[in-house]
Formats: C-alpha cells, sequence, structure tokens
C-alpha cells in the first residue's frame, strides 16, 4: 500500500469515527425531545457542550443565519427542558436537521416528538410566571 493510500483510508476511518461520535450524540438529544421527562441536569450540560463544539470547531463560520440560529434555539430549549412545548419540540427536531445539513449528513428521523409533557418544578415555576419571560416568547 502506497502511502497516499493509507492516508486516504485513514481518512476514511476518521470520518467514520466522527459521524459515529456525532450520531450518538445527536441521538440522546433526540430522545430528549421525542420523550419529555424529567431534567437531569448533567445530560442536559453533557448535550450543550456537544452543541457548543459543534458550532464552534466543525460548522464553517460563515454557514449562514439558519444555521446559527439552530444552535442558539437549541441551547434556549435546554435552558427550559423540560416545560417545552409540543411546537417547541416540533421547531428543536427541525434545528437538528439544519444541523446535519450544515456538516452535509443525511437527517431521517421519521417520529414526532411525544405530546406528553412531564411535570417539573421547574414547569410550574414558568406556568405560575417565574419562570425567564423572553425565554418563554423564544421557545
Amino acid at each position: 500500500m502506497s502511502q497516499g493510500t493509507q492516508a486516504l483510508e485513514s481518512e476514511k476511518e476518521t470520518e467514520a469515527l466522527f459521524r459515529a461520535w456525532f450520531n450518538n450524540r445527536m441521538t440522546v438529544l433526540l430522545i430528549l425531545i421525542h420523550h419529555i421527562r424529567q431534567r437531569d441536569p448533567r445530560m442536559i450540560l453533557k448535550i450543550d457542550f456537544f452543541l457548543t463544539d459543534i458550532e464552534h470547531h466543525f460548522v464553517d463560520s460563515h454557514a449562514g443565519e439558519p444555521y446559527r440560529y439552530a444552535f442558539s434555539y437549541l441551547h434556549r430549549y435546554l435552558k427550559v427542558y423540560p416545560a417545552v412545548t409540543y411546537q417547541g419540540s416540533r421547531k428543536a427536531v427541525e434545528m437538528v436537521r439544519r444541523i446535519y445539513e450544515a456538516l452535509g449528513f443525511a437527517f431521517n428521523y421519521p417520529l414526532k416528538p411525544s405530546r406528553a409533557v412531564v411535570a417539573s418544578p421547574e414547569s410550574e415555576a414558568i406556568k405560575n410566571g417565574y419562570g425567564n419571560e423572553t425565554e418563554r416568547r423564544r421557545m
């Protein structure tokens, strides 16, 4: 094998590993969107850090407003999770699709998010007017 062939195979292997890592992390996010449950702060933080890494290190900085908005929306969505609406969850799935598109990956996610909302102290606080009004309007 020549060095050029080895480099090409190594590049393909690296891309496959990145794609697998990316898909695994996004699957966790899609599961959270699809099945609203009590907030696990560690998991939410890990997903938020993952999105930040993808946004700053893997998406072209000149990708455009729709892609920047997708990351911004998902960060806000995670901030108020699980006190999210069905429409907010549907929009979150659309934002995930945009991120896949920004990286040049195919997005095949046929399921719609769950309509069930889990009551939590945070969601009760938001319903009672104690949440951040600006964040609620954006969702």
